[in-house]
């Protein structure tokens, strides 16, 4: 017996469904295991796409913990803009919040989260492209070092398109929070 193509679309995901584990507790995401080993630190940050609208940009970072003992964040992480060469850029104010950027990504401010193996928390670094001194030379950083604030040192991350900071330099970051 042959299915048609919905019908068996409609039966794989049932399939796939059914394997789903509704137990996880809500502050907790399964995250889909990777293909590049896990850093000695037992945390892999990622990047996903810089959103960007009217001015407005937002990145997502990602703590994925792929060790095998939980970790606890309770904050913001630390963030160091880095240029080509990989030295830090002058003239960067990094902001725990957003309000001071956008009320758009609300910040709840640093609360416990507890990342269990294979789980994961997330931060959204957001600024605008935005000119208030038109004197000052625009603040461009190709990448981004972020500090989880576990004692296990930093991660370098370069996402796809660059942070352009205008002539502000200001880059707000969210807490870390459950996705």
């Amino acid at each position: 017996m042959t299915l048609r193509p919905r019908a068996a679309a409609l039966a794989a995901a049932t399939l796939l469904l059914a394997g789903c584990d509704s137990a996880a507790p809500p502050d907790t995401i399964e995250v889909a295991p990777s293909t590049r080993p896990c850093p000695d630190s037992g945390i892999r940050l990622t990047t996903g796409p810089t959103e960007a609208a009217s001015g407005l940009r937002a990145l997502r970072v990602t703590l994925t913990n792929c060790g095998r003992t939980t970790v606890e964040l309770n904050g913001y992480p630390r963030l160091t803009l880095l240029d080509a060469d990989r030295e830090p850029v002058e003239h960067v104010t990094v902001l725990e919040g957003t309000d001071e950027i956008t009320t758009g990504i609300r910040d709840d401010g640093p609360r416990r989260i507890t990342v269990r193996p294979r789980a994961g928390a997330v931060t959204s670094l957001v600024w605008r492209n935005t000119y208030d001194d038109t004197s000052r030379a625009p603040v461009t950083a190709p990448h981004v070092t972020v500090d989880p604030g576990l004692g296990r040192g930093t991660t370098t991350l370069t996402p796809y398109a660059p942070f352009d900071l205008g002539s502000t330099g200001k880059l707000g970051t969210t807490a870390w929070r459950s996705p």
